[in-house]
């Protein structure tokens, strides 16, 4: 789903059951950057920036442009890099990316440009500026029902707006109106869209359920911001049949959570199984639908504290119950942010950074110098964390992405800087595993790399 860096490079992460673990520079004289990634069953899409020229895989990518970085998109299938596209006088990392497999087209939000390329051959189909936007710029775009749906906007209204695959200007926008609202994220699945923010007052959006219109509302908790969930869709017809998917979109649930004293910040979320599962920043401790969610450091600023939390669906009440939350927090006030959420089958996986020291589950892990990269599974069903595990050395090195999907199969994007010790595994001859270390050392300012290995 969707965050951006333009200073740090990156690793990517490919989880494959009975498949041998495997570390690979993405090297260049400046600062490389994989930013996000989005998947599709073995094969992942990742976006990113580069100044001069990186080299990934097999494959170097060159830029005429060598005052900052420049934007491309890669495919990552198995172990081949297929093709870098870099799209000079785009200076900066996408803020989020999305794959039609039907009509194999890739599409990259910029600010208010939406790029999409061919899936084949990395080709440029478009590049077009979205006037719905202005200058808030897209928070992320997912492809859902037969088009890209991308959220844009912050303040009093934003807009989701739905896109043609295959003609960029065929969109249609859908004004959330509200006191001061900032979308965060974006998920789907067959049932609709499902955004992520945060909400300080009211949020207004127009139902309908194919016979008549009605309005949601959810309302922040106090003078806070609250984190707030909302689904969205195209409703069916009188008849019951899908109307255009390039039409609006209707509301169909929603719901806010948080401390009702503190402000809350969303961070990121997916939905998978018919559950939504969400990432956020919390201030002190609180309860989520009677569900202790407990401080590690104390009520510091410096302190970052992030919950995870599974919701499942309560139709009857047009809304999302928790069914579980996992605190991640730092026992001092050191420097640690979950960023990215994805989920699959049994398994829910999270990525970001931390310094210090972290207790993850019953595992306790310390970063080697700045902060290091944060990975961790969860189980879908509990939220127990299941794996932690991290990677890093004497520089910053942080989880930017995650997309997992399938039978133990993931893709995670971060960042790294100077030298890295990174976790790698391997299969022995008897089926037990084998865990060893690898370091890499960047070749210049700082490098991306292609970690895989099997969960």
């Amino acid at each position: 789903m969707r965050r951006t860096s333009l200073l740090f490079p990156a690793f990517l992460l490919l989880a494959t059951a009975g498949l041998g673990c495997s570390v690979e520079p993405a090297a260049g004289p400046g600062p490389d950057t994989i930013a996000v990634v989005t998947r599709f069953e073995q094969i992942a899409f990742v976006g990113g920036a580069f100044t001069e020229r990186m080299r990934f895989g097999e494959r170097t990518a060159r830029s005429g442009y060598t005052s900052g970085p420049t934007f491309f998109v890669a495919r990552y299938e198995g172990a081949d890099v297929r093709w870098i596209t870099p799209v000079e006088g785009a200076v900066r990392a996408p803020d989020g990316m999305a794959y039609d497999p039907y009509d194999d087209v890739v599409a990259a939000v910029l600010g208010s440009v939406v790029l999409t390329f061919d899936g084949s051959d990395g080709a440029l189909l478009e590049a077009e500026g979205v006037s719905e936007c202005g200058i808030a710029g897209f928070a992320d775009v997912v492809y859902s029902g037969g088009r890209f749906v991308g959220v844009c906007g912050e303040g009093a209204a934003f807009e989701l707006v739905t896109i043609d695959p295959l003609r960029v200007e065929n969109r249609v926008a859908t004004r959330v109106y509200a006191d001061d609202a900032r979308p965060v994220a974006l998920a789907a699945d067959a049932g609709g869209v499902f955004v992520i923010g945060e909400l300080h007052g009211d949020l207004v959006v127009g139902t309908w359920d194919g016979r008549e219109y009605g309005q949601l509302r959810l309302v922040s908790q106090g003078d806070n911001d609250d984190v707030f969930l909302l689904q969205v869709r195209t409703p069916p017809s009188a008849e019951g049949e899908l109307r255009d998917p390039n039409d609006l979109l209707y509301a169909r649930a929603g719901r806010v959570y948080g401390h009702p004293d503190e402000d809350d910040v969303a961070v990121d979320l997916e939905r998978a199984h018919g559950s939504i599962y969400a990432v956020s920043e919390y201030l002190d401790a609180f309860e989520l639908d009677g569900l202790p969610v407990a401080l590690g450091c104390g009520h510091d600023p410096r302190c970052d504290n992030h919950l995870v939390a599974r919701f499942d669906d309560a139709p009857e009440r047009g809304s999302f119950v928790a069914r579980w939350v996992r605190a991640f927090t730092p026992p001092v006030a050191h420097e640690m942010k979950v960023v990215a959420i994805s989920a699959a089958a049994d398994t829910v996986g999270v990525t970001g950074r931390f310094e210090g020291t972290l207790e993850v589950g019953e595992e306790t892990l310390t970063s080697e110098g700045g902060t290091d990269v944060l990975l961790a599974l969860l189980s879908a069903d509990t939220g127990d964390v299941e794996v932690a595990t991290s990677a890093g050395g004497r520089g910053d090195d942080r989880g930017r992405d995650l997309a997992i999907g399938g039978p133990a199969v993931g893709f995670a994007v971060g960042a790294l800087r100077e030298e890295a010790v990174f976790p790698k595994v391997r299969y022995a001859e008897d089926g037990s595993v084998v865990v060893e270390q690898e370091t890499h050392v960047s070749a210049g300012d700082t490098d991306g790399f292609v970690w895989t290995l099997p969960l």
